[in-house]
């Protein structure tokens, strides 16, 4: 399966095990390992949970207090608490136009 980086908002592992790809035309599901899949993507997807990779360039805000990331198709993705500060840290030389958020300033 071959898939425009750019296109991809995020990552996740499924219940059942599969991967998850959320792009920006819908869903697509199929078997495979997060630690394979992030050996091989451009360095702006930044694994943010052990359940989930996420595209840098899509995130719209980022909720520190509640450890969300709201992404630009709309969907929430979870941060774990330790990697949080390393996403942000990640991210401040790129962007100074994200900032950490209340879920209320978000909408």
């Amino acid at each position: 399966m071959k898939f425009n980086p750019d296109e991809i908002i995020f990552f996740e592992t499924d219940v059942d095990h599969r991967i998850k790809v959320h792009t920006l035309d819908g869903q697509i599901k199929f078997y495979g390992a997060l630690k394979k899949i992030q050996k091989v993507l451009p360095e702006y997807f930044y694994k943010v949970h052990r359940s989930y990779i996420v595209n840098t360039k899509h995130i719209k805000v980022i909720d520190k207090s509640n450890n969300i990331l709201y992404l630009t198709n709309k969907e929430e993705c979870y941060v774990s608490k330790p990697y949080m500060q390393s996403l942000i840290n990640f991210l401040l030389p790129t962007s100074s136009t994200l900032a950490s958020k209340s879920k209320n300033q978000h909408k």
